[in-house]
């Protein structure tokens, strides 16, 4: 039984060194599991903080990203500022330009009538006219002469009262019209008949009171595409109130201001609100533009509607009652602003190139100051050309190349 039971533990004896070098084995093995699992691990943990410097370089590019977008939003800002300035700029350069234009346009005609004046004085000739018993009314005073023969210096009548008439009378000339040529150009005239000089004479004076003469500048031309006539100042909405300038309607305070004083006058029902059916707000726009020396606006019913409409419901004023038709002073200041801006956007190229057309090159200021200083001869001559030369450089178009070069 002994030998049995050693044989048995001698047996079990090699299955457990069987088992043990089983599990030494398993153990090796989870072993090498673990040091792979480790490396896995630091590799995850590499990947982990590439991810994490990733985001960090990420949420830095963001950043920058948004700073730049700051700038070109900031740019973008002072860009519309320069590009306002510089469409004042050009206006009043414009505005400068047609003035000496205008000015030297006058001077130039001018020149011209005094040296035709000259000319008619020195060389025109009144024909004598034979000496009549009795003077014609057109004397100071009625005198009766007799016996006027030559040599006979006394009256037949005694007491009789002789008008000495003066021998040096006026050698000018009436003209019936005038053209003046262009620059160099001779100017060319018509003497007016005698027959039609007393006829005139009578109607002098009323024509000078009757008659209205208007002189437009090339903006005020330009103006002529909104239908309106040569003679705005026949038909447009006279206004008791100071005229102003295009640059105060960008002035809120001043809109407000001016729609304050113009309000009554086109409250026609005293409702505190202008009618829109009468045509009354377009009327009320008519003046206020006027006043700023801008023609009135030509705009579509369609975007006029839609401006209306806009300016109600920005002031919750927009219903279909009744009652509620109109504008009150507020809404007509929205509105008239609305209307400005809408024009100015619209007809703001247009407007600035056809400005620019009107200006003057220097082949044609040369010309003029040759023509100016050719006809006034003498130190007054040099003077007035001295101080146009100066007008001309103070009014010169100022250098815009750098703003151009930014657009």
């Amino acid at each position: 039984n002994l030998r049995v039971q050693l044989q048995k533990m001698e047996a079990g004896a090699s299955d457990h060194e069987t088992v043990a070098e089983d599990l030494w084995a398993q153990l090796r093995k989870m072993e090498a599991d673990a040091s792979d699992k480790d490396e896995v691990e630091e590799d995850l943990r590499a990947q982990l903080r590439e991810m994490e410097a990733g985001a960090s370089e990420k949420d830095k590019v963001e950043d920058g990203l948004r700073t730049q977008l700051r700038k070109m939003e900031a740019g973008a800002s002072d860009r519309e500022n320069v590009e306002v300035q510089l469409r004042h700029v050009q206006t009043r350069n414009a505005e400068l330009e047609n003035e000496l234009q205008e000015f030297q346009q006058v001077q130039l005609r001018k020149a011209k009538l005094k040296d035709v004046d000259v000319a008619v004085q020195t060389d025109f000739a009144e024909p004598e006219k034979p000496e009549k018993g009795v003077r014609s009314a057109r004397t100071k005073k009625k005198s009766v002469f007799f016996n006027t023969a030559p040599g006979g210096s006394e009256s037949s009548i005694p007491g009789a009262v002789e008008h000495a008439v003066s021998e040096t009378r006026s050698q000018r000339a009436h003209f019936k019209s005038v053209d003046f040529g262009q620059h160099d150009e001779d100017v060319s005239y018509t003497p007016m008949s005698s027959s039609e000089d007393d006829d005139d004479g009578a109607m002098s004076a009323m024509t000078s009171r009757t008659s209205r003469t208007s002189m437009m500048s090339q903006t005020s031309e330009y103006y002529d595409m909104y239908n309106e006539t040569s003679r705005p100042a026949l038909h447009r909405a006279r206004s008791e109130l100071e005229s102003y300038s295009e640059e105060d309607l960008w002035d809120p305070e001043h809109v407000a201001r001016v729609t304050r004083k113009l309000f009554p006058k086109h409250d026609k029902d005293r409702t505190g609100r202008i009618d829109w059916a009468s045509g009354e707000a377009k009327k009320f726009l008519e003046e206020f533009f006027w006043l700023h020396k801008q023609p009135p606006p030509k705009i579509p019913n369609a975007p006029f509607q839609s401006l209306y409409d806009q300016v109600k419901t920005e002031n919750d004023g927009y219903h279909d009652d009744t009652d509620d038709k109109g504008l009150n002073v507020e809404e007509m200041t929205a509105f008239a602003i609305k209307v400005h801006q809408f024009v100015y956007k619209q007809l703001g190229k247009e407007m600035r190139a056809q400005r620019k057309s009107f200006a003057v090159t220097e082949e044609e200021l040369a010309t003029l100051h040759r023509a100016s200083i050719e006809m006034h001869m003498g130190e007054d001559a040099q003077a007035t050309a001295a101080r146009m030369l100066r007008r001309n450089t103070i009014m010169a178009t100022p250098d815009l190349s750098g703003l151009t070069e930014k657009e």
